[in-house]
């Protein structure tokens, strides 16, 4: 019990969990904006299970669908605990909205920032960031569920690698009905 408590005090002692000024000033606009244009929108979002592209683009105009990718890629340059905070202040006032961005910045963004070629990044990062695209992110199967490990969609190099032809299904694709980009999860050797 001692150590416990001993390490307990020394890591409270030590880390500074407080948010910083600037993590506090993101979250209260992000907060302005959810109350001001994501609660309005909320209930008619959940009743016409429409995709909110106008709302997603003003989160875009406000620095909701890039926060993490860097400034130099039209993105917020960002840190993940104001990105977390954004995400659950969005969420807050629409599940759906939250989950679009999260896909978006997360699934998408990122990867196409970490993994994708110059090309790729050229054409589709700024849209991305600004919320003038939005990302979808293809995963899960039926029978390997989300688990990327035992995907069973093959990908088939053509044309000298320069394209795939896809052979598979796959059951569920975030954001697929506002999808401008997609990302797909195959194996070039299953």
């Amino acid at each position: 019990y001692w150590l416990l408590a001993t390490g307990y005090w020394l890591l409270a002692t030590f880390m500074n969990l407080d948010l910083t000024p600037d993590q506090r000033a993101f979250q209260q606009e992000v907060a302005a904006f959810a109350t001001a244009h994501v609660e309005p929108a909320s209930a008619r979002i959940d009743e016409t299970g429409e995709f909110p592209w106008a709302l997603v683009k003003l989160a875009g105009a406000h620095g909701l669908a890039g926060m993490t990718i860097p400034e130099s890629w039209g993105g917020g340059g960002r840190d993940y605990v104001s990105y977390a905070l954004a995400i659950e202040t969005v969420s807050r006032a629409s599940a759906t909205l939250g989950t679009i961005l999260i896909v978006n910045n997360s699934l998408v963004g990122e990867v196409l920032a970490r993994f994708g070629t110059d090309a790729q990044r050229a054409v589709w990062q700024r849209p991305l960031a600004s919320g003038q695209a939005t990302g979808s992110f293809a995963l899960s199967e039926e029978h390997a569920g989300t688990d990327a490990a035992n995907v069973q969609m093959a990908a088939v190099e053509i044309e000298g690698g320069a394209a795939y032809s896809l052979t598979g299904r796959k059951t569920w694709v975030a954001n697929a009905e506002g999808a401008n980009v997609l990302i797909v999860f195959a194996a070039t050797r299953p």
